[in-house]
């Protein structure tokens, strides 16, 4: 098993938004004023939902995963929540400093619906590859 490599949790925060986005298509029949203005609520809402963090660490960061849970009153589609999830949440969450980027190689999202009082939990996970130093590799 010479160079056998796994994924270690270096770090992890959690942030709660005591609401849901809207449907993929509310947020696009919505003026495009209206989804900025959205989009600058979830800035403030994300930003509180992550204040009892003392850190945002990703500029130096590598590749986080984040898992978005969003509890809605009524069942969406699994593809009904990804919009507005990656408009209201990641893109946010890059502005935030939270993620480097919301692309393939800065991010690993997924996005998880459920029935029940709005809310959206945010996990962020950052995990780093280490190697076995028992097979001459690195840690």
């Amino acid at each position: 098993m010479s160079g056998e490599t796994r994924k270690k949790l270096v770090n992890s925060w959690v942030g709660v938004v005591r609401d849901c986005p809207p449907s993929a298509n509310v947020f696009m029949r919505l003026h495009w004023r209206e989804r900025m203005r959205l989009k600058d609520r979830w800035y403030l809402e994300i930003c509180a939902a992550f204040s009892k963090n003392d850190e945002r660490p990703a500029k130096a960061a590598g590749k986080r995963t984040v898992l978005v849970t969003i509890t809605s009153k009524r069942p969406r589609d699994h593809a009904n929540n990804w919009l507005a999830a990656d408009k209201l949440i990641f893109d946010n969450l890059v502005k935030l400093g939270w993620l480097t980027d919301d692309d393939e190689a800065g991010l690993s999202p997924s996005v998880v619906g459920k029935v029940g009082d709005p809310a959206t939990l945010i996990e962020i996970y950052e995990t780093a590859v280490v190697s076995d130093p028992k097979e001459g590799g690195t840690v």
